[in-house]
């Protein structure tokens, strides 16, 4: 029977969503700091557990919609 992932996304979805690098959410993901998922090599992230997470003080509305740091 396939898990019920009606909840979830991936990660580059959760990265858009949060302004973060689709790395650090694959570190969320590992350290268990949000609920996720892992299919095979990829993680699907829990909607909800993704919007209750609060890096800081005002969450993710702190954060750009997009991250204007650029990887050298």
């Amino acid at each position: 029977m396939a898990p019920d992932i009606t909840d979830y996304v991936s990660t580059t979805d959760a990265a858009e969503i949060t302004g973060y690098r689709q790395e650090h959410i694959n570190f969320l993901c590992r350290k268990e700091k949000i609920e996720a998922k892992k299919i095979g090599r990829n993680w699907l992230v829990n909607i909800n557990s993704l919007r209750e997470y609060k890096p800081g003080p005002k969450g993710f509305a702190a954060h750009p919609e997009k991250n204007p740091r650029r990887r050298s």
